[in-house]
């Protein structure tokens, strides 16, 4: 494990080309599949330790809190972890049907995925998205500006909601631990969105945000170094994704958001039209079962449901 204070990507891309694969405290970085394969990383099973927590395993493994508790259903959620006990780290995805370029963020999967111009890898690390009622819109945009120790000046929204509770926000709240912008802030060129840092880290990875995307502290500090202004964002909605990686065809299974939640069988039918797209013009036996299955349970965790014959 690379020392987060020390850490920039090409320290980190030294340790790909030696190791196929780096996990850091401040990014999950994968060499991109070669061919028409969309499948990256892998699962993993650690042993946990005294003081673990899920939240404190989440941010050392780039988890959000949510992701972590599907991958685990067999432990409670709020439960004190069993020592020496394993514990699964999800660390397995089908990147998005998008072109591989820019910073992508798929809201119902709370995780960004970045493709740097200058090296053939992919960057991925988990966010925090706008609550309902005050959902991340879906956006092709780009980043106008890199501010650190940004001020918070407070939305009139907010403020008028969060009076009606009785709370009185300042106008302007400056840097420090009571700023939820945390310490570094990348604007985009649309709705006055930014990707920021939080004084609220354990949040990382749930709705929470008045539409801003938030990170945890070390990997927002890691995307401000690397990432340039100018950078394009797309922010999409995608619950689910199919894949290929080698002769596996795999299907990733998120929870749609309520508000753009269909019938059962309408959320099958956007599936099925995923698979037949992903294996047009191919001999694929598809195990439907399974399709079904993985739908189910909404996971988060891509599964097998073909094979090319």
């Amino acid at each position: 494990m690379l020392n987060r204070n020390k850490i920039n990507l090409h320290t980190l891309l030294i340790g790909i080309l030696l190791f196929g694969i780096s996990l850091s405290a401040s990014a999950l970085i994968f060499h991109m599949p070669e061919n028409d394969d969309s499948v990256i990383g892998g699962m993993r099973i650690t042993q946990i330790k005294k003081g673990n927590t899920f939240y404190k395993l989440s941010r050392k493994y780039e988890m959000g809190y949510d992701e972590m508790v599907a991958a685990n259903p067999n432990i409670a959620k709020y439960s004190n972890l069993s020592l020496n006990k394993p514990i699964t780290i999800p660390s397995f995805f089908i990147l998005p049907n998008t072109p591989h370029q820019g910073l992508i963020v798929n809201l119902p999967e709370f995780r960004l995925y970045y493709y740097p111009t200058e090296y053939n890898v992919v960057i991925t690390e988990p966010v925090s998205v706008g609550r309902p009622n005050w959902s991340t819109p879906l956006l092709i945009t780009q980043i106008i500006e890199k501010t650190k120790n940004p001020p918070w000046v407070v939305p009139e929204s907010i403020l008028i909601n969060n009076a009606k509770r009785g709370v009185y926000l300042p106008s302007i709240v400056p840097p420090g631990p009571r700023n939820p912008l945390g310490k570094f802030a990348l604007r985009l060129s649309k709705w006055s969105i930014l990707i920021h840092g939080t004084n609220q880290p354990h949040l990382i990875g749930k709705r929470v945000s008045s539409g801003c995307i938030r990170m945890y502290p070390e990997d927002i500090e890691f995307l401000f170094s690397t990432i340039a202004k100018g950078t394009a964002v797309h922010i999409i909605d995608q619950p689910y994704k199919v894949g290929w990686q080698k002769n596996k065809l795999y299907l990733e299974a998120h929870m749609p958001f309520l508000e753009t939640r269909n019938s059962p069988m309408e959320e099958l039918e956007k599936v099925r039209q995923l698979v037949l797209s992903a294996t047009q013009n191919q001999s694929v036996n598809i195990d439907w079962h399974a399709v079904v299955t993985t739908l189910a349970k909404h996971s988060g965790i891509p599964h097998v449901i073909g094979v090319r014959l």
